[in-house]
């Protein structure tokens, strides 16, 4: 399980990369470090070319993410599917 992580404005950011064998599907996560909370997670379907990427929200509340923040977790999510899906 890869880990990694960033600081903006003094919070902190992680993005998390597993596989999730029951969904057939990588998932990059996006937790506020600072306050322990997941915001969202990207999911990547890799077995089923059909099943279309998605991401889900899991703040149930509202909760701010930075442009940056989001920019780079995106990016994250980008990289898993040119990564893990067939061409």
């Amino acid at each position: 399980m890869a880990y990694e992580e960033r600081e903006h404005a003094g919070r902190f950011y992680g993005v998390q990369f597993m596989y999730a064998v029951p969904e057939d599907a990588w998932f990059v996560e996006l937790t506020d470090v600072t306050s322990g909370r997941m915001i969202m997670t990207g999911v990547v379907p890799d077995e089923d070319p059909s099943v279309e990427p998605t991401v889900r929200v899991h703040a149930p509340e509202e909760h701010s993410v930075p442009h940056e923040i989001m920019v780079w977790f995106m990016a994250k999510v980008a990289e898993e599917i040119a990564r893990s899906r067939p061409a």
